[in-house]
């Protein structure tokens, strides 16, 4: 059996195995909703799950619907948290008029999706024609009439329905650790589907050595824009389409990225699309290394024909800071060197930089704290929280990430902005290069300065 063939029986079984569970799943959740009897039941139990979600979301809730008591939204996180629909029904914080217009709605839903529309936009075009404020609707859950368990059922076949969506890999990819962190395991089961791209960010010799099947090549100075006096800088809107253009990726594509450097790399350009606005994508965990437990490598270069690939006109401008901005305000922020311990003290100084040493007032968290160097994997979650307690006072302090040029900071910026729920980080993304090259203040060790 030739490799094409065993990926696709590989995708198949995963397929079905998803069905499988999504229904065992499903018939469980039936036979406990029927045997509880009252809804009042299922209050205590329903507000333990709703306490453990993301505050966002709670908050969404409370102010939309009123539903934080309904074991509804916490149902279709639990049934069908591999099925991107379902994430959007358990964030449109909005209530259901009736089963017709449930499947209408969720229909839509999913052809806005499929269209490349953004969370964003398929929420506000949502609020404006499905809301119960739009329609003025009042007890809408009571839709099964004659039956004392309408809520319930409603959303077991609320979960019935969003489990289809399950075979399409690009839903079913946003699991484990972070919705932006994808196991090898699971990219298994969607690498030969159209809608998946995967791109190896390794230097083209790297690539050229062997790589993912159907992978595509971009290297870092693809990435950054070169009218500036010195390197790293990210790449201006349209430089970006284009070089994904070239690579044969499309809108909408769900973008696997892999490295070999403990994903500083991947999230370099995950930082990058998500300043842009673009978030159809994960990042493999554990990179190659991880890949090559399971599967094999190749050396053959996939066919390359150029797409038509353009990301949203709404930046994210929290997630930057600007030289002057940072300059400015110093005092105030927390700023993170997430460079090598040498470059912190002033020991060191890498090629580009005018100067060795350190922003002045910042703290040193080694990008490659977050890491088990045994598989390039990200630490546990619990780990990293008892790490980056240490270092800094809450997760609502104003943190810099800096390094080099902007490669390794993102990394952690990645950290803590996704794995660990900091709210205000932002990325210097001129770093070092830009800080020594208008030659601002800077501190060194005694030791470095003798």
């Amino acid at each position: 059996m030739d490799n094409d063939k065993l990926n696709s029986v590989i995708t198949q079984v995963n397929l079905l195995l998803r069905s499988l569970m999504v229904t065992i799943t499903l018939l469980v959740a039936t036979i406990i909703l029927l045997a509880a009897g009252a809804f009042d039941s299922f209050i205590l139990a329903d507000q333990m799950v709703i306490e453990d979600l993301d505050s966002g979301i709670v908050d969404g809730i409370h102010q939309e619907t009123g539903l934080v008591d309904s074991p509804g939204i916490s149902l279709v996180i639990q049934n069908c948290t591999t099925c991107h629909s379902a994430k959007l029904i358990s964030q449109n914080r909005m209530n259901l008029a009736g089963w017709s217009s449930t499947i209408k709605w969720m229909q839509e839903t999913q052809n806005l999706w499929d269209l490349g529309e953004n969370e964003d936009a398929i929420l506000k075009y949502l609020a404006l024609n499905y809301s119960p404020k739009k329609r003025g609707e009042g007890q809408i859950w009571k839709i099964l009439i004659g039956m004392s368990f309408s809520r319930e059922i409603l959303i077991i076949g609320l979960c019935a329905f969003a489990s289809l969506r399950c075979n399409d890999p690009t839903r079913s990819a946003h699991v484990g650790i972070n919705r932006f962190v994808i196991e090898a395991e699971e990219l298994v089961g969607i690498m030969n589907d159209d809608s998946v791209a995967i791109l190896d960010l390794r230097k083209p010799e790297q690539f050229e050595a062997g790589h993912l099947p159907n992978s595509v090549n971009i290297w870092r100075n693809e990435l950054q824009n070169d009218s500036m006096p010195y390197g790293g800088v990210i790449a201006r809107k349209e430089q970006l389409e284009s070089v994904l253009g070239s690579k044969g990726i499309s809108n909408g594509q769900f973008l696997a990225m892999y490295d070999d450097r403990g994903s500083c790399e991947a999230t370099r350009l995950w930082w990058i699309l998500n300043f842009y606005g673009y978030e159809k994508m994960a990042i493999l965990n554990g990179g190659i290394n991880a890949w090559q437990e399971l599967q094999s490598v190749t050396k053959e270069v996939k066919p390359m024909h150029s797409a038509s690939f353009s990301l949203p006109d709404a930046q994210k401008e929290e997630s930057i800071i600007y030289l002057a901005d940072l300059v400015n305000r110093l005092d105030s922020l927390t700023v993170i060197d997430t460079r090598t311990h040498l470059e912190f003290r002033g020991e060191k100084l890498k090629a580009g930089a005018l100067h060795k040493g350190r922003i002045p007032g910042s703290i040193h968290a080694d990008w490659m704290i977050a890491l088990d160097t045994a598989t390039n994997k990200f630490k546990p979650i619990n780990e990293l929280e008892m790490i980056y307690k240490e270092l800094l006072q809450s997760k609502n302090s104003r943190i810099v990430t800096y390094c080099h040029s902007g490669v390794r900071s993102s990394h952690t910026f990645f950290v803590l902005t996704e794995l660990l729920g900091y709210r205000e980080v932002q990325n210097f993304d001129g770093s070092w290069l830009e800080w020594t090259y208008h030659d601002l203040p800077r501190e060194n060790d005694p030791i470095a300065m003798q």
